[in-house]
C-alpha cells in the first residue's frame, strides 16, 4: 500500500512539475483584457482560433478523449486528472502541436498546454496580433493575452509552450 502511495506521490509531483513550469522570464508583454475582449466581440472566430478539440470549461464526462491518454488522477485538495496526446493530428494556426496536456480540476477542464517543435510566433502574429494592431516589442519572450473568460500565455523560447487557462484557475 505504501509503495502505491509513494508511486502516486512521485507521479503527482512530476505532473505538477511538468505542467507548472510556466516560464517567468524577465521580459514579458501583456495584452490587456480591453483590447482582446473588443476583438473577441467583433470577430468571434479570432477568439476561438485555438484548437477546438476540447474546450476549456468542458466537463470530463462530456469530453471525447478517445485520442488522449489518461496520464493519472491525483488528489491535492482537489481531484486532478491529466490527459496527454502526442502529435494529436490537427493543426493549430497551420502548425501541428507536438503534444497537448489537458488538466481537469474536479472534473472541469481548466488548463491546456500545447507544445511545439518550433517557434510559432510569426504565425500567431500574422493570424492574430496584427489583426488587433498590437506590436510585440523586440526581445519579448512571453506574450500574455487576457480575455474575459480565459488567459493565454505563449513562451517564445524553447520549449515552445502555449497555455490556455480559465480565468478561475
Amino acid at each position: 500500500m505504501s509503495v502505491i502511495l509513494q508511486t502516486h506521490s512521485i507521479l503527482f509531483c512530476l505532473a505538477l512539475l511538468c505542467l507548472s513550469c510556466e516560464p517567468s522570464p524577465e521580459i514579458v508583454q501583456e495584452i490587456e483584457n480591453f483590447e482582446t475582449a473588443k476583438v473577441a466581440k467583433s470577430e468571434p472566430y479570432m477568439f476561438n482560433l485555438f484548437a477546438k478539440d476540447v474546450q476549456l470549461g468542458s466537463a470530463l464526462i462530456d469530453a471525447d478523449l478517445k485520442y488522449y491518454h489518461h496520464y493519472g488522477q491525483f488528489i491535492d485538495g482537489d481531484l486532478l486528472d491529466f490527459y496527454t496526446a502526442d502529435y494529436p493530428g490537427f493543426n493549430f494556426l497551420n502548425t501541428q502541436p507536438s503534444s497537448i496536456v489537458l488538466e481537469y480540476r474536479n472534473g472541469v477542464l481548466v488548463r491546456k498546454r500545447y507544445s511545439f517543435d518550433q517557434d510559432i510566433f510569426e504565425t500567431l502574429n500574422s493570424y492574430y496580433l496584427k489583426r488587433i494592431n498590437y506590436k510585440v516589442k523586440d526581445g519579448v519572450n512571453v506574450i500574455r493575452l487576457n480575455f474575459a473568460t480565459k488567459k493565454i500565455t505563449y513562451n517564445r523560447v524553447p520549449p515552445f509552450f502555449l497555455y490556455e487557462v480559465t480565468k478561475d484557475y
